[in-house]
């Protein structure tokens, strides 16, 4: 949990996150946290603050923190709201990071299972044409007739075109 001032200065941290950083409040005074986020999250992460404070607007964000006993980052979700006075000013921001890097490595997880069954189905389809392809060209130049009936015998799903060259009938009138 954190609380800035109207203006965005942080002013404020719980115990969690002195704790998780490794930092001193003096360390982390004056965007001195942006030592502890990822690089590729400082910039979005400074842009959207300073927008939701100027604006006054909700702040949400995913972002990833250092863990000071190890150097491991992990994936947190960052909200703040405006605390208003009667007048609809300003007077504190009130923050929290909530860990939700189990999270995001779960869903991560899943997409990447989602993505790797989707290259085995397409390449299960591919198959699946292919025999398909290999099957008419065998059955449309086979000399002899033959047909496919469903297990009840109570539909055609297949005729060789033999039919027609032997019974000089066309195919359509047995479906």
């Amino acid at each position: 949990i954190w609380t800035a001032r109207p203006d965005g200065g942080l002013d404020y941290y719980n115990k969690a996150w002195f704790d998780y950083t490794g930092l001193t409040l003096a360390q982390t005074e004056n965007w001195g946290w942006g030592t502890v986020l990822h690089p590729d999250d400082l910039q979005p992460c400074i842009e959207r603050w300073t927008h939701s404070f100027t604006a006054g607007e909700d702040y949400q964000i995913e972002y990833r923190f250092k863990r000071g006993a190890d150097g491991v980052y992990r994936w947190f979700l960052g909200r703040a709201s405006a605390r208003r006075n009667e007048k609809g000013e300003i007077v504190q921001w009130v923050g929290t990071c909530t860990d939700i890097d189990d999270q995001k490595r779960a869903q991560a997880g899943l997409e990447l299972r989602v993505l790797q069954r989707t290259a085995e189905l397409a390449s299960t389809n591919e198959t699946l044409r292919e025999s398909n392809e290999k099957f008419h060209q065998l059955a449309d130049n086979i000399t002899d007739v033959f047909w496919i009936r469903s297990p009840d015998m109570s539909e055609v799903h297949y005729v060789s075109p033999a039919y027609e060259r032997i019974w000089g009938r066309p195919v359509e009138s047995l479906y």
